[in-house]
């Protein structure tokens, strides 16, 4: 992945790129700070926060027991601060260098060449990183080949990360191997599915309606948290 930005770095113009890190690293803080968190009351489109702020929402919480599991569990031992930020402030900068890299390179683009980029992210917004690599002659044909191993690379880690904080919960029960298989298997079988499907939307929906169970979890782990924590501290 890191190989891929830079390398992309080298074959767009840079200046796009910074401008779009920095106008929409400002833009995230003052969302932060004012609180505002785009829901469909504060929009013009209202049927944006259905489809982004609502379904992220909804998307952190089925994952959020998940990793919240699996962090403890390779960061046991750490420090708070070395866990915030490994966790938190080392992600996030990563995350704005990246999207600001192919967004402000795939915009800046199309407004040099009229690639219609734009437009083929207003049909489907999946198609966008293809249009725009496709116009990169065959450096573009390396870059969607690279794009779509990493895209295996990342679904397939995340798995196997569901997988091991799946072992750490029922490992209780004696180490039965046969729930441990059950529950793979049931991953397995629920994503060869959905992929079967190549329904992007079902995907989001199922998400969401797996999230739901899980936003209880998701409340007694932060009450455990805090528990611990304060325990911690008076010690």
């Amino acid at each position: 992945a890191f190989s891929l930005l830079v390398w992309l770095l080298l074959v767009v113009p840079i200046e796009p790129i910074i401008k779009i890190a920095f106008d929409g690293t400002g833009y995230y803080l003052q969302l932060l700070a004012t609180g505002t968190w785009q829901f469909d009351s504060q929009l013009k489109t209202p049927d944006w926060a259905t489809h982004w702020t609502y379904n992220y929402y909804f998307w952190w919480l089925a994952w959020g027991p998940f990793v919240g599991v699996f962090l403890a569990k390779i960061s046991q031992g750490r420090k708070v601060w070395q866990f915030i930020l490994v966790v938190v402030c080392i992600p996030t900068l990563v995350t704005i260098i990246w999207f600001a890299t192919f967004s402000g390179a795939a915009i800046e683009w199309d407004r040099l060449n009229q690639a219609g980029i734009l437009v083929a992210i207003k049909q489907d917004y999946s198609q966008g990183l293809f249009v725009f690599f496709n116009q990169l002659d065959w450096q573009g044909t390396v870059f969607i080949w690279a794009s779509l191993l990493l895209l295996l690379i990342f679904v397939a880690t995340s798995a196997d990360s569901a997988i091991l904080v799946i072992r750490e919960l029922v490992s209780s029960e004696q180490n039965n191997r046969v729930t441990l298989y059950a529950w793979c298997l049931a991953l397995f079988l629920c994503s060869f599915a959905l992929l079967m499907l190549q329904d992007e939307p079902l995907n989001r929906s199922v998400a969401i309606l797996g999230a739901l169970p899980f936003l209880l979890i998701f409340l007694l782990q932060l009450v455990g948290f805090l528990k611990e924590f304060i325990r911690e501290i008076c010690d």
